[in-house]
């Protein structure tokens, strides 16, 4: 028995009796179809759910009494649909479960499904993965108790020591981008953190956020979280769909992580610049600074970009690293050319404003941000791309029933094919697996520079809390205001839906509700690290805030070792436990090094 298989284009064979899958592969399952009615044949279609608005395939063509087997996809519902004749019968949805074989049977009136060999699941190696950690996390927390009751020397013995993360010279107010100019640093590929830095104790010195060591604790133990995330993701994440890029519209954990460097890096820069500020030095000085980061960053992207690609007539220009340069170029020097310093800013000059006056006083910086993000939106709705039209065009391919197949991106999309070529931009498109669209889009093109701004200026707005008001309360109560403010936005221009909204929430495109949205889970968690380490003090951040003093050598060291031994392998057997031991052990062994390097006190900056 076989037939066209849905989606692989792979064979499904069945044992006899028809129960039994001799063919199983990750994400996949055995679906054996049963034409039960003796006098018509019938025919099947389907789709994927994730495929919106696409064109049904043909899967097969069942005679009277006749049976078929085919493979499924289980990452997505798929949609279903029978004709007899070419007219339609009925539709339905199903949800078919990794490695497990099915029974369909069909007649001209309805449908059953019946589960033929059932399997463990493909979470269970999550499972098994936080039991283990879990156990880790256990037997520290033992061990550590148990040598601060033996170490009765300790000046803390109150405090066990995995609730202390002693780094003496550690800066809370890191630079975004390369590091901060007070010393050696940690970077998260949006927010270098300068490494000792004295200057960083002094500039917080007058607010209640002071640690042990003079620093904003938090906002380390959220950049090394956020590094660690970026690991595991880049490893795979197990080929767990929600550890991947969303392929066109929608959000998942994978999307999250480049928004919150970008938000990061806004935090920073406040603290940066205002120690700098303290200490005297030139606007002059410091754009030369921020202007000699920005092209050690973009430079860095190309290294890494060479790293899969070193051929001249098909390399990649635009990155990660080139995306964080150029935003931390234009902000930086915007926010370095306008900065006044909070103290400036009086009851007395202010009047009925001052309680807002960490919003009303950058009333410039606002004006322009949001003026670049309506040209965003202006340029998308409003360019008209030769052969597509105007408007928000998809991911192409089979989407909208492959009436714009050759637009995928739309403006943002053009843009970057008519500048860069499409020999210089991504070569692939993480639709393409679900749309079958096959022009190439970068995630990091140009346009989505100008609402990336826009997402740096917002983490800017945090640290601008972070230094204006000293009273914890107050601070969280604001970056609260700030989530739920962007999330509220967010959700009304995408209409709270995946599809059909205003503004789709879109992490290829970096649309405005997509940029708003990651930015209200931003400011919600940082408030919350902020609330347990910094104000309340019932956690030092291990292991993340290791990772976060040094988190450009994480980034750029496991970019440069993913391929080799023993940083990385081909897994064994199509499996999720053999993906997700890779990923996990990725991750893992970084975070050992940030933690080696600690103790070495060995800090890499820009």
């Amino acid at each position: 028995m076989s037939s066209s298989a849905l989606e692989t284009g792979v064979e499904c064979y069945v044992s006899d009796n028809g129960e039994q899958p001799l063919y199983s592969k990750m994400d996949e399952a055995c679906l054996v179809v049963h034409n039960s009615d003796a006098l018509n044949s019938i025919e099947l279609y389907g789709q994927s759910k994730e495929c919106y608005k696409c064109t049904f395939w043909h899967y097969a063509t069942l005679p009277p009494n006749g049976s078929a087997s085919l493979i499924v996809n289980t990452t997505y519902p798929t949609l279903l649909s029978t004709k007899h004749l070419h007219t339609r019968l009925y539709g339905f949805e199903a949800h078919f479960k990794e490695s497990a074989s099915y029974l369909l049977t069909l007649n001209s009136s309805g449908y059953s499904i019946s589960l033929t060999h059932n399997s463990d699941g493909p979470y269970h190696p999550l499972l098994y993965a936080l039991l283990f950690y879990f156990m880790l996390l256990m037997v520290y927390l033992l061990a550590s108790l148990l040598q601060s009751r033996m170490d009765s020397s300790s000046d803390d013995t109150e405090t066990a020591p995995i609730l202390r993360a002693s780094r003496t010279s550690v800066n809370d107010i890191s630079e975004p981008g390369p590091g901060n100019d007070q010393s050696s640093s940690s970077f998260n590929p949006a927010t270098f953190a300068p490494a000792t830095s004295t200057e960083a104790e002094n500039a917080l010195a007058d607010t209640s956020v002071k640690q042990r060591s003079g620093k904003l604790l938090s906002l380390d133990v959220f950049r090394g979280f956020t590094i660690a995330l970026m690991i595991f993701v880049n490893y795979g994440g197990g080929n767990y769909y929600f550890f991947q890029h969303a392929p066109w519209n929608g959000l998942t954990v994978a999307d999250l992580v480049f928004p919150w460097f970008v938000w990061i890096m806004g935090v920073s820069m406040m603290f940066s610049f205002k120690a700098q500020f303290r200490r005297e030095v030139t606007r002059q000085a410091i754009v030369w600074k921020i202007i000699k980061r920005s092209v050690i960053l973009f430079s860095l992207g190309l290294v890494i970009n060479g790293i899969s690609n070193s051929n001249l007539t098909t390399f990649r220009i635009p990155g990660v690293l080139q995306r964080l340069g150029g935003c931390y170029l234009f902000v930086g020097i915007m926010e370095v050319l306008l900065f006044e310093a909070p103290e400036l800013a009086s009851a007395e000059y202010w009047g009925g404003w001052y309680m807002f006056r960490d919003l009303v006083q950058p009333w410039l910086q606002w004006s322009i941000t949001i003026g670049l993000a309506s040209i965003q939106a202006v340029i998308t709705y409003v360019l008209p791309v030769p052969g597509c039209g105007r408007g928000y065009l998809g991911p192409g391919g089979l989407h909208n029933y492959g009436m714009y197949s050759n637009c995928t991106g739309g403006a943002a999309g053009y843009i970057d094919r008519l500048i860069f070529t499409s020999n210089h931009i991504y070569r692939s498109s993480t639709a393409r697996k679900i749309y079958q669209n096959s022009v190439s889009h970068d995630p990091e093109g140009l346009l989505g520079y100008l609402t990336s701004i826009l997402l740096l200026e917002m983490g800017v707005a945090a640290g601008r809390i972070l230094i204006t008001y000293d009273d914890h309360k107050n601070r969280v109560f604001r970056l609260l205001t700030w989530a739920v403010t962007s999330g509220i936005v967010g959700g009304v221009l995408c209409e709270f839906k995946k599809e059909d909204g205003i503004v789709p929430v879109n992490k290829n495109l970096w649309s405005l509700s997509y940029v708003l949205i990651t930015a209200s889970f931003a400011f919600i968690l940082f408030s919350a690290f902020y609330t347990i380490i910094d104000w309340h003090k019932k956690w030092g951040g291990n292991p993340f805030c290791f990772a976060g003093y040094n988190s450009i050598l994480l980034y750029v060291g496991h970019e440069l070792m993913m391929g080799i031994f023993p940083f990385g392998w081909t897994p064994v057997g199509p499996y999720h436990g053999t993906y997700l031991l890779l990923a996990l052990w990725g991750a893992s062994l970084w975070m050992f090094i940030a933690y080696v390097c600690h103790r070495k006190q060995f800090y890499v900056s820009i």
